[in-house]
């Protein structure tokens, strides 16, 4: 799941769609306050060449979040693991630390949030194993919680999955199964949504 600490921000779940395969996401808010020359060494373009310097191509747009937008730079890499060397980077920018996205691409639709029931109670961490076991043959799972209440923290038998599917599904089955409950036949039960924000493009940029 390492996903999960790529995208997370203000403990929320931030999805770009982007436009290009191996790139990163910055949100242009990341700079507010910082200062840059206009042209030369210590623009903004050159401070993120220096930052970034397997990266190809640089895109700037803006993006729709709700009901209003963001302007956005993506920085585009050559291939998956000069993608994921930027991601790991963590670049400061006068004293800064850089937050980056990495955008789902032509994944974006496949991004599906799973409500689960009937979760035998166990070690959470087990569980969290287990459910994130149940459900890779899909896609990646990019975020995994075990609920518990607020007062007490008791396990309540559901919990959530975070799923980027490898393709579209219609996924019509409700009920699964892992090997350490097929000796029971036990089963947990899902509920599938597509009701996830992913953030895209504006057209015509």
């Amino acid at each position: 799941m390492a996903e999960e600490s790529i995208n997370r921000k203000d403990n929320n779940m931030y999805f770009y769609a982007g436009k290009e395969q191996f790139s990163i996401i910055l949100e242009l808010d990341e700079l507010q306050g910082l200062q840059f020359d206009k042209t030369g060494p210590n623009s903004l373009l050159s401070t993120l060449r220096n930052c970034y310097k397997d990266g190809i191509g640089l895109l700037k747009y803006s993006i729709i979040v709700g009901e209003d937008m963001c302007d956005v730079i993506e920085i585009v890499f050559k291939n998956a693991t000069e993608q994921t060397k930027a991601i790991l980077a963590r670049p400061t920018i006068q004293g800064r630390e850089l937050h980056v996205y990495k955008p789902l691409g032509y994944r974006a639709e496949y991004l599906y949030s799973l409500d689960i029931f009937d979760v035998p109670i166990g070690d959470p961490e087990e569980t969290k194993t287990m459910l994130c076991d149940t459900f890779l043959k899909f896609g990646d799972i990019l975020d995994c919680k075990v609920h518990v209440t607020e007062d007490g923290s008791w396990m309540t038998g559901s919990a959530y999955v975070l799923l980027l599917a490898y393709k579209r599904y219609n996924f019509k089955s409700k009920k699964y199964t892992h090997r350490s409950l097929a000796k029971s036949g036990r089963y947990i039960r899902v509920k599938w949504s597509k009701k996830v924000p992913v953030y895209y493009p504006v057209p015509n940029q």
